[in-house]
């Protein structure tokens, strides 16, 4: 007996320092670099987002649904706080009334894997943007942005009116669409840093990442006013505050590839910080949206 329970302890004792080393190396992250691999260039993107009359006019967005994790998942050397997670839909609006949709959120049906509030009545008015929409896109292909365009009832109807790069349409490691997608590329995708255009105004940057088919769009409006997208290569703007990437443990379970993101952080970061004007969009911090809504810079709820 206390042979077995010697042997018992033993065990114990080697799984729990395994568990310690796991931790240890999984929380930490591949380091932001002090010079990114590539620039984004607002010029060009300005360029080829085309002439003034042809932008969209106005900016929406919705909250579809909400959850939360442990801020040390979601940023290296964060702490145990919950990391509140929002779930946005955005809309532009044209002058002659069409509308560009950006990353439509799954549906209530997909949401129990998730823990938080599930807004039905926001999925109802996505649902009849997604209707409506003349361009659909999205920054990746996870099923929080492009599981609103897939478990649509209009899926059928959307055709190549929903732009997709080759890789978008294949299946992330975790995360993915429970539809099959498999088809032609309805948009153009690069190397890291190459400029697509999507539709008036808005403009694709290829970065691969944190998904195969990830990319950032950047939109102008009529009135000036420009967004950088950039999904989810952060999941909350402490990050970029703080210069930090998602540790390593997320970055396995997702398959992303943490060196590109590390250097699409820097790239971002530079860009910020010599366009301080441009509102860089990271896709889940509700007290950035909130303050967008607050502001009037982005009207709240879709047309």
């Amino acid at each position: 007996m206390k042979r077995f329970l010697r042997r018992a302890v033993l065990t114990l004792g080697v799984l729990a320092l395994a568990l310690g080393v796991l931790l240890l190396i999984g929380l930490r992250e591949v380091p932001v670099p002090e010079r990114a691999r590539f620039a984004i260039d607002l010029g060009a993107l300005r360029a080829l987002a085309g002439p003034e009359d042809a932008l969209p006019e106005r900016a929406r967005a919705d909250l579809v649904g909400q959850s939360f994790f442990p801020e040390f998942i979601g940023i290296a050397g964060g702490g145990a706080a919950r990391m509140p997670l929002g779930f946005y839909v955005w809309q532009f609006v044209y002058s002659d009334g069409t509308h560009a949709i950006i990353d439509a959120v799954h549906s209530k049906a997909s949401h129990p894997t998730l823990t938080g509030a599930y807004h039905d009545d926001a999925w109802q008015r996505q649902e009849r943007a997604v209707g409506a929409a003349s361009v659909m896109v999205v920054t990746h292909e996870h099923n929080d942005h492009l599981g609103g365009f897939t478990e649509s009832t209009h899926f059928e109807r959307l055709g190549a009116k929903l732009k997709l790069n080759a890789a978008q349409r294949g299946r992330p490691r975790a995360g993915g669409v429970a539809r099959d997608l498999k088809g032609e590329a309805t948009l153009e995708s690069g190397p890291e840093g190459s400029l697509h255009k999507v539709a008036p105004g808005v403009v694709a940057i290829s970065a691969p990442g944190h998904t195969p088919g990830t990319q950032m769009l950047y939109v102008r409006l009529k009135s000036g006013r420009e967004f950088l997208l950039i999904g989810d290569i952060a999941w909350q703007g402490t990050a970029l505050e703080r210069v930090r990437n998602r540790p390593k443990l997320p970055t396995w379970i997702l398959g992303e590839d943490s060196l590109a993101v590390a250097h699409q952080l820097r790239a971002i970061l530079d860009f910020k910080k010599a366009n301080p004007s441009i509102d860089v969009v990271v896709s889940h911090d509700i007290g950035q949206m909130e303050a967008r809504f607050a502001t009037g810079r982005v009207t709240r709820g879709l047309e």
